[in-house]
């Protein structure tokens, strides 16, 4: 089998290493060693160091019913110096955290949960993980989160070292056995209670979102709106200067009601009632639109369904054509047309109509004034008018999508 001596809490084996299957060289652990640490500490898991040609660490649970052997690609024939040393939660939290410095990302146990931290970001936590060996050499703690998206229960998280190196993935199930593929992630970020991933898959990068329930946030800020933009260009459609914005859902109940409505308009365009599947999908878009419009502090906002009791106002002020959204701020009144479209490239196609559409309300409104202002609507003081054009998009999966915003210059009544 080999010389073995002691180093303090390791002990040293030399091994020479055996054929398996007449082809690869493996490296067979003394059975009794492995007994007496187990014996000794009360964990099963140990950290071997390999050394000869080659410098590797491989994890090794002790199981007394199994023969000790090591197989890896690596490996040649020839004697190799072994360090074998017990392995517990601690040491894998320092050294996780140790190569995962430079990425910002920390675990930590606290009361039993197992929190991340995210520089600069924030922390999660859950109180379903395990903490385990692996086949092929790995340990790893994998973490369940909350996540009702695409007909999922839980979001699992693998954080593993393996052969030295500190990785994070993502299991997703595949197949129609649904077994778990992890996938490599390559950015975490965390807003409020909604954490976003973004993922290997083959060569494309995809992204994934859940919810942690209640986050643990380093600022502690109250954020008034449910939504949050994450993301924001400009962009010039027909002449036009929209800012763009990338957007999640921050909040659950309203991302839940989000999704029942559109799940629900899916059922009534399949059922052939392509008109309620429009008038839900309207009320999504409406619904995003006021959560953006809310962090441009306006104040009431007059929804225009048919029913209601402003209708007769509106028909005054705009004849038939009725806009979506009007909302206050001071004495000024905005005048809002709101589209949802679930492609970008239909929202483009859709701008320049949108934008003739809210000017017809513009001009319809301006006609109707025939006193000077100040003028009253609504109980608020109007001195000025401004229009603008908001079109949604939305997915389930990533709980946001995008926004294209434009508003026009300001009309003095």
């Amino acid at each position: 089998m080999g010389q073995t001596k002691k180093d303090e809490e390791a002990e040293i084996v030399y091994v020479k290493t055996r054929l398996k299957s007449s082809t690869y060289p493996m490296i067979v652990l003394p059975q009794k060693i492995l007994e007496h640490i187990y014996i000794e500490t009360g964990t099963k898991i140990m950290k071997l160091h390999i050394e000869n040609d080659i410098e590797t660490d491989y994890i090794w649970e002790y199981n007394p019913n199994r023969k000790p052997y090591i197989v890896f690609k690596e490996l040649k024939h020839g004697e190799y110096k072994i360090t074998i040393k017990p392995y517990t939660l601690k040491d894998f939290l320092r050294e996780y955290n140790t190569k995962m410095r430079e990425k910002g990302i920390t675990l930590t146990i606290e009361d039993g949960n197992l929190i991340v931290t995210v520089k600069n970001q924030g922390k999660i936590k859950t109180k379903e993980w395990k903490f385990e060996k692996e086949h092929g050499g790995a340990v790893h703690i994998i973490a369940k989160y909350i996540s009702p998206i695409s007909g999922e229960e839980k979001a699992l998280i693998k954080f593993q070292l393996k052969g030295g190196k500190a990785k994070m993935y993502i299991l997703e199930k595949q197949g129609p056995r649904k077994r778990l593929s992890p996938r490599k992630v390559t950015y975490i970020r965390i807003v409020d209670n909604y954490v976003e991933i973004d993922y290997k898959h083959g060569r494309k990068t995809k992204k994934k979102g859940f919810f942690t329930g209640k986050a643990i946030l380093h600022h502690g800020k109250e954020y008034s709106s449910k939504i949050r933009n994450i993301k924001i260009d400009t962009v010039k459609i027909s002449g036009y200067r929209f800012t763009r914005y990338e957007y999640r859902v921050i909040d659950e109940d309203f991302a839940a009601e989000i999704n029942n409505k559109i799940r629900k308009s899916y059922l009534y365009l399949k059922m052939g009632d392509e008109s309620t599947s429009n008038q839900l999908k309207e009320e999504v878009g409406i619904s995003i639109a006021l959560q953006l419009l809310k962090q441009y502090k306006y104040g009431d906002a007059l929804i225009h369904p048919e029913n209601t009791r402003y209708k007769n106002h509106l028909k005054r002020y705009f004849g038939n054509l009725k806009p979506d959204v009007l909302l206050f701020k001071g004495n000024a009144m905005l005048i809002v047309e709101i589209k949802y479209r679930t492609s970008e490239r239909k929202a483009r196609e859709i701008a320049f109509k949108a934008i003739n559409q809210v000017t017809d309300y513009m001009k319809g409104l301006i006609r109707r004034m025939y006193r000077k202002p100040p003028y009253i609507m609504f109980g608020h003081t109007v001195s000025k008018v401004r229009a603008a054009v908001i079109i949604v998009g939305y997915s389930q999966k990533l709980r946001g999508g995008y926004i294209y915003y434009w508003t026009g210059e300001d009309w003095i009544l």
